[in-house]
């Protein structure tokens, strides 16, 4: 880009080019979660940071129980998918006004999908205060009526209309209209002007009137819950229930009129569908790989484990979405939890669990192997939300992150279950005496935290454990998708060594971050053109994520071999 004039004896001229590198970020802290709950929005990813925020739009549920685990184990941001059945609906109901008779002139609708809105009820009335409707438009050369944007205007002496500048006396019965008066139909929102004063097409009308404000208060099982007062415009009305965890209000394409007061409106029409089925969550699924722009979650976990009994399906469907945002270049580690009861022997059966592990060879799948809490609960939402929250680098088998949120364990193995369990790629939490995480700080307690935090990846040599532990696919992954941002920001670009080296220089520029903060051992990268293709360029990469210490060996040396004598 040229600034400056050129062509001037005398000039400036400066010339600004794009150079330098890309410096893209990936955020941490994102858990999406998958499940059901008793209300909210149904089949559709929700951004929640708060507790209170996922009460007040969910209620209750499994989704709930986990999202909450999540957000106290640290997660900074939460999405969260409410799965439903074919068929649900929202409950409404349509609002006239004062003068529409039964001309609808906006609805509400419950915030909820299903039968949960069923039970919600409106009762509008007269707000506190009252609002003043300013209008300003040309006669037509007839006596009107005209209507003004509002109906239920008041009898106030502070009420004007002027035509071409000159008052009229506003009257609000017709037997009282005459000359020089102006009626106006308080209740139908018009004026009429006396026969023989039509204001003509070159006249200028001018109306300031006083008008009723809304009062909406809101009831679920009539038990008061919100109040919205002194609402003055159906834009304000939109925007007050937009706030609303309950109910949103959409008025009618060019209604400017409110809805009537002194009636109290039923929402109907919910419905939660039929069964939820497998293929209800299948849609869920591809809803979870449409999150919005920008949003990269780093875990993922589902509140169940299958829809068909004994079948496991939703287990293999996760590592189907697990493996899709991988090709997306937006991997993200997904965790589910197996029933810890068999159904035959009333304990916990190790070969089912076993064969199921052997049976998946994915790094960014885990499958739990005891996710409960003392209580029996599910905590699968305390891991991934765990996961989410640690500083890449870090372990979540390190006591210092221990859960929070857990409670203790429903159910623990013995040493020789448990290295078993790992061995087929089963994620197994231990309860570890003297240790407790709270608000990430270790004290004196019991503490519950995966053994190692693994995926099912099969690979155990130690040379390439890296893609089974947890904490290296992290940073594995986090490479993924900083690499991708990066490139994605070149596409189109002339292949030339200049772009080449901009290309390596910002992906330098995080790798080094990442190797200043011992995420990685060291990194090499080279970014060269394709010999085969004149449109591609080549990019190699070598990472070493920093290893983690799991086995100590020991030799202890005892015997005669220092000349010091003990006093």
């Amino acid at each position: 880009m040229r600034l400056g004039d050129p062509s001037k004896y005398v000039h400036h001229v400066m010339d600004i080019e794009p150079v330098g590198r890309v410096s893209p970020f990936v955020g941490r802290g994102i858990c999406l979660i998958i499940g059901t709950a008793d209300r909210g929005p149904g089949m559709r990813p929700i951004g929640f940071a708060t507790e209170s925020e996922v009460s007040m739009t969910f209620g209750s549920g499994k989704l709930v129980d986990q999202a909450k685990l999540a957000l106290r184990e640290g997660c900074n941001m939460l999405y969260l998918i409410r799965v439903m059945g074919k068929g649900y609906s929202k409950a409404y109901v349509d609002a006239t006004a004062v003068s529409s008779g039964s001309t609808a002139v906006g609805r509400f609708w419950a915030t909820s999908d299903g039968n949960w809105g069923n039970s919600l009820s409106l009762k509008i009335e007269k707000g506190d205060l009252k609002a003043t409707d300013t209008e300003t438009f040309a006669g037509d050369g007839s006596a009107g009526p005209y209507h003004l944007k509002y109906d239920d205007y008041l009898e106030s002496p502070y009420n004007m209309v002027t035509v071409g500048g000159v008052s009229k006396t506003i009257v609000y019965s017709q037997e009282g209209h005459g000359a020089g008066n102006v009626y106006l139909d308080k209740q139908n929102g018009t004026l009429t002007f006396y026969t023989g004063e039509e204001p003509k097409t070159t006249d200028q009308i001018k109306a300031i009137l006083k008008y009723t404000t809304r009062k909406v208060s809101l009831y679920y099982g009539g038990l008061h819950i919100a109040t919205y007062n002194n609402i003055d415009t159906v834009m304000e009305m939109e925007a007050r229930m937009g706030y609303s965890p309950y109910v949103r209000y959409v008025g009618v394409v060019g209604e400017t009129r409110l809805p009537k007061y002194g009636v109290t409106l039923e929402l109907t029409g919910g419905a939660d569908g039929s069964p939820i089925t497998y293929g209800d969550w299948e849609l869920a699924f591809e809803q979870a790989l449409n999150l919005p722009p920008g949003v990269y979650p780093n875990t993922c976990c589902i509140t169940q484990h299958e829809v068909e009994e004994g079948s496991y399906d939703l287990v293999a469907r996760l590592s189907g979405y697990a493996n899709e945002m991988a090709d997306r270049f937006r991997p993200c580690q997904c965790f589910v939890a197996i029933p810890y009861l068999s159904a035959t022997e009333g304990g916990y059966d190790i070969d089912a669990a076993t064969q199921l592990g052997m049976s998946y060879n994915n790094p960014w799948l885990t499958i739990g192997a005891n996710y409960y809490n003392a209580n029996g609960d599910l905590i699968v939402g305390a891991v991934a939300g765990k996961q989410a929250s640690l500083q890449l680098g870090s372990s979540i088998a390190e006591p210092i992150n221990a859960l929070s949120s857990a409670g203790g364990l429903l159910w623990q193995f013995n040493d020789s279950h448990r290295e078993l369990l790992n061995k087929c790629g089963l994620d197994v939490l231990v309860k570890d005496q003297g240790i407790a995480s709270v608000s990430g700080v270790a004290e004196v307690g019991q503490g519950v935290r995966p053994y190692v935090g693994i995926s099912t990846n099969k690979d155990t040599s130690h040379a390439s454990d890296v893609f089974k532990l947890l904490v290296d696919m992290a940073t594995i992954s986090h490479c993924i998708q900083q690499l991708d941002i990066t490139v994605s920001a070149f596409y189109h670009a002339k292949r030339t060594w200049t772009n080449l080296k901009r290309v390596q220089a910002s992906m330098e520029l995080w790798l080094a971050g990442l190797a200043e903060k011992s995420v990685l051992d060291d990194y090499k990268i080279a970014v060269t053109p394709n010999p085969l293709d004149r449109n591609a360029a080549k990019i190699q990469m070598w990472i070493q994520p920093v290893g983690h210490i799991l086995r100590w060996e020991t030799t202890m040396y005892v015997g005669h071999w220092s000349d010091k004598v003990a006093e």
